[in-house]
């Protein structure tokens, strides 16, 4: 009686919250503070929420789950789902949201970014294994292929003509809001010479190429061109170094690079990556490691060269952080225990918990629609070769969809990255051993381990001449104080 009582109060301890989530080509969950926006609205029966973020507005309505970027029209797919979060520590939640809204603008954090630090230590042994695995060069996106020439066909005004066609308002664009700068004379330079930032590099010819790949198949009227060119003007309102990123991934997506499943899956992480080198920026920023002039991509910049060899960061990222004179000139390198302190704190920041829940959602997002090159796709691919019962994958009533839970989730993970699952050996998944739902298979690391000693390259020539040394004395506001 008394344990069915306990049973009973463990149960109503035990609340929904809602989380909602934004399709950037995988499933990326809102920060906290519009997510707070978002629960507030829909428990008062609005159906939209506006809120701004790195520069840009946005309204999401709650009725078509949609996004849409208010000075482009952009739109990306929303979705919303739940998670169990005890009463207790709801409680506690509501309490410091209330005390934040208290204290004013001028004790808020410079972004509506909002983390927790997922404390290491928090992680069950297992996890953290397959984190020490990830987060290493032995799981890292690989430099993309050349882009292959592309020759100059259209002249500056046709250049221009296709960006106006194609994006609503595009003539009043503005390169970092500054009156005047106009961004369609970029892009059309762009397209003509490449980014002025990698002139005399080997990425100059690269960058300019897959440009011009772009821009002519938005000048055929090609399926997909409208979304291309969107995603082209937006980046080149903010830095060279954003340009330079949306460039390189817009380019090669519409060149038909694609990857098989491990491929696909690191890729995930790359972003994930990605996403804690953006709140490792923040987190240095809000504590005044270092300042800033409201554009974070120059510091995250220099940390993804410095931090890129431990923690295995994309390649491609890491490249164009190493060309990056802004970051060289601005803030000096991590070395050291700075960089120690910089990487052991980046692995707090790495939230597995979500990485595990994205590929989940993703892999069960398979529809007869979706293509062959999606992870969905090769999800099933995958498990046809590498696992023994592949009816496991789909849902018990109907087999007739892909539902993997996340038990399923994670341990198709660890045998992606390290050859075996964790699970205890009595571990069971729908009634079967989950050990044994797995074929033996063989784990090739795409690196070997990196000296953690070896520094990034950003800036490199700056500390060895005239425009600042390794401990940051270049020109700005940006000197480290990071220890």
């Amino acid at each position: 009686k008394f344990a069915a009582q306990e049973a009973d109060t463990e149960t109503n301890d035990v609340k929904k919250r809602p989380a909602f989530w934004v399709n950037l080509g995988s499933w990326v969950r809102f920060d906290a503070q519009t997510e707070k926006l978002m629960i507030k609205a829909e428990q008062a029966g609005e159906s939209e929420v506006r809120f701004s973020a790195r520069g840009q507005s946005y309204l999401v309505n709650l009725e078509i789950m949609e996004q849409v970027n208010l000075a482009t029209g952009m739109c990306r797919e929303v979705k919303r789902t739940e998670e169990d979060v005890a009463s207790n520590n709801q409680e506690e939640e509501e309490v410091v949201s209330e005390e934040s809204d208290a204290e004013g603008e001028d004790d808020a954090e410079p972004s509506n970014m909002r983390f927790q630090e997922p404390a290491e230590s928090s992680r069950s042994p297992r996890l953290q294994k397959l984190v020490d695995k990830i987060l290493s060069p032995a799981v890292q996106v690989p430099l993309p292929s050349q882009a292959k020439e592309e020759p100059e066909l259209l002249t500056e005004d046709q250049v221009k003509q296709v960006f106006k066609d194609n994006v609503p308002g595009v003539e009043e664009f503005l390169f970092r809001d500054l009156s005047g700068e106009y961004s369609l004379n970029f892009m059309a330079t762009a397209y003509r010479t490449g980014l002025r930032a990698f002139h005399g590099t080997d990425m100059n010819n690269h960058l300019m190429w897959l440009m011009r790949s772009i821009v002519h198949h938005g000048h055929e009227k090609k399926p997909g061109a409208q979304s291309k060119l969107r995603e082209i003007a937006e980046a080149f309102r903010d830095c060279q170094a954003v340009q330079a990123r949306v460039i390189e991934k817009t380019g090669l997506e519409l060149l038909g690079v694609s990857s098989d499943f491990r491929g696909l899956v690191r890729t995930m992480v790359g972003d994930y990556k990605s996403m804690a080198i953006k709140m490792l920026a923040m987190d240095h920023i809000s504590r005044q490691f270092v300042s800033d002039d409201g554009n974070p991509t120059h510091y995250e910049n220099r940390l993804t060269a410095d931090l890129g060899l431990s923690v295995g960061l994309n390649k491609d990222d890491v490249r164009r952080a190493d060309m990056d004179e802004h970051a060289g000139n601005r803030f000096g390198r991590l070395t050291g225990k700075r960089l120690d302190d910089a990487v052991k704190r980046f692995r707090n920041l790495f939230d597995m918990e979500a990485l595990v829940s994205t590929f989940r959602n993703e892999v069960n997002s398979f529809s007869e629609n979706s293509p062959v090159e999606s992870l969905p796709q090769q999800f099933l691919k995958w498990a046809s070769e590498c696992m023994r019962q592949k009816h496991i994958v789909f849902d018990e009533e109907t087999c007739c969809k892909v539902d993997i839970e996340y038990e399923l989730s994670l341990a198709v993970l660890e045998v992606l990255f390290l050859g075996t699952t964790g699970a205890e050996e009595a571990e069971t998944y729908r009634g079967e051993k989950l050990n044994d739902l797995f074929l033996p298979v063989t784990v090739v690391d795409d690196a070997p381990p990196a000296s953690p000693a070896e520094p990034g390259k950003a800036g490199e020539k700056q500390a060895k001449g005239k425009k600042g040394d390794a401990k940051g004395k270049g020109k700005g506001k940006g000197k480290s104080k990071a220890k």
